[in-house]
């Protein structure tokens, strides 16, 4: 399975290309629309980044502070200096019953457009300046739909530096895209929510955030009601002009996998499948190494799944760094801490302890 995975790995690296970088400016308004809850280390670097994108010529940002207890809403304020652009929305109450407090933010910004583009970014993302134009410009050549623009996931700690990359790889090593994208099957839509793009006209067609209110895992389910509406979801690399540090240190690491690993794979028995996969092909073999049985066939997989880590790695920052060669050989720890934090989620959400951000959350 593993030498399966590289194989497959490197054929999607062909279709998960770079942005065009080439794109003509935007037409219209571009809306980019930013929740933030306790975001206020982060976000005014968000909004020098959005100060500063080319080729914008009507473009506005609504951020909505989300009931945050750090003084978000006034970082933010400050940061845009009254900059006409910007408008920070304060939102001051949890999320209805039924909603997650991301979804409820999204619903009440999307509620505030017109028309025009659609951009929704993190809190936690970076852009470098031709960010947003070029992934607009990739979205008009693609027909529409829904466009996940994959950040260059960053890391801190030792446990980002060898859980983080497994979020690229776990579908480039298994979603074929080209299929993917050209049938449009549910099951294997892939998103993520730290940076999409659509036009409002395709996202209030697939029913906005309100048609999944409940879903921890949103950019999941968006995608798939993109595709079952006829729409298309794809997914393309932000190398060198997005950025994302997803968690701020183990602790946080931890707690954030904990909230959406046990929703990731449809339900529990399908989260509960993949773990107990993943640790059979990628963990299994060391077991057999120290104990001296089918060596050749076990250093055979652990050597495709630590190539397979590096390509993953290479096509989503565009470069290997030391560190991510010595993750990608630890493939195997890797594998066992991701294993660990899936049963974690699923006994959180067995107990009904599911929670972010002092909020907690009942998975759909």
């Amino acid at each position: 399975m593993s030498i399966v995975n590289l194989v497959l790995t490197v054929v999607n690296t062909r279709r998960f290309t770079d942005l065009a970088a080439d794109a003509d400016p935007a037409v219209g308004v571009v809306w980019v629309c930013v929740p933030a809850r306790d975001e206020a280390e982060r976000i005014a670097d968000l909004v020098d980044d959005l100060k500063v994108q080319h080729a914008m010529a009507d473009l506005r940002v609504l951020i909505c502070d989300d009931d945050s207890t750090d003084g978000t809403a006034e970082v933010a304020v400050a940061a845009a200096a009254g900059d006409p652009r910007f408008t920070v929305v304060r939102n001051q109450q949890p999320p209805p019953a039924g909603w997650t407090g991301k979804n409820h933010a999204l619903d009440l910004l999307t509620a505030q457009i017109g028309d025009g583009t659609l951009v929704f970014v993190d809190a936690d993302v970076r852009l470098g300046p031709a960010a947003l134009h070029r992934a607009i410009g990739t979205l008009a050549r693609s027909g529409g739909g829904l466009l996940t623009v994959w950040p260059s996931q960053q890391a801190g700690s030792l446990l980002e530096y060898l859980v983080q990359p497994l979020l690229s790889w776990s579908w480039l090593s298994s979603v074929p895209l080209a299929i993917s994208e050209r049938l449009l099957p549910r099951s294997m839509a892939v998103a993520n929510g730290q940076f999409l793009v659509t036009s409002l006209d395709d996202y209030r067609r697939a029913g906005g955030h309100s048609a999944v209110r409940a879903n921890i895992t949103e950019d999941l389910a968006l995608a798939r009601r993109y595709r079952s509406a006829g729409m298309s979801s794809a997914i393309r690399s932000g190398r060198g002009v997005v950025w994302c540090r997803m968690y701020d240190g183990a602790a946080d690491t931890w707690g954030g996998y904990r909230r959406w690993l046990s929703t990731e794979f449809g339900s529990p028995a399908g989260a509960s499948i993949v773990a107990l996969v993943a640790g059979a092909v990628y963990v299994l073999p060391v077991v057999d190494l120290v104990r001296g049985r089918r060596r050749s066939r076990a250093l055979l997989s652990l050597t495709a799944a630590s190539a397979s880590r590096m390509v993953a790695r290479h096509a989503e920052t565009g470069a290997l760094s030391p560190v991510d060669i010595i993750s990608a050989i630890a493939h195997p720890v890797s594998t066992a801490l991701a294993v660990a934090a899936v049963g974690d989620s699923l006994r959180a959400r067995r107990r009904g302890t599911l929670d972010w951000k002092g909020r907690g959350l009942t998975p759909r």
